[in-house]
């Protein structure tokens, strides 16, 4: 197999460098795009200061819908202790037929009341 010539080295290396410089401006464009992806959810994610990385606002967030979910199984135990309550409540009302003037000649007959 023959030597290449030196201008076929030379144009070799020129193409060499020339992808390594497309490469290092794809690179550099790919990081400027994601600064900003970074900043775009920095401020989706509201609340953190401006050096927050994502990851740490994405374990606040994460924490708070925690404390959210708490607090609902929360509230879904008290609401069904006032039910039961209100169920027990609902229980013993009931009618009760009294007559509390049976001397003054009353025609009506007894006075219903509520309990």
């Amino acid at each position: 197999m023959p030597a290449p010539s030196v201008e076929n080295l030379t144009l070799l290396v020129a193409v060499a460098l020339a992808c390594c410089l497309a490469l290092t401006l794809a690179v550099a464009w790919l990081a400027v795009r994601l600064r900003g992806l970074d900043r775009t959810y920095r401020r989706l994610l509201a609340g953190g200061g401006e050096s927050e990385e994502v990851p740490a606002a994405i374990a606040r967030q994460s924490a708070a819908i925690g404390r959210l979910e708490s607090r609902l199984h929360l509230i879904g135990r008290q609401t069904a202790e006032n039910r039961q309550h209100v169920s027990n409540l609902v229980r013993s009302v009931g009618f009760h037929r009294y007559d509390a003037f049976p001397a003054m000649g009353r025609t009506g007959g007894p006075v219903t009341i509520r309990l």
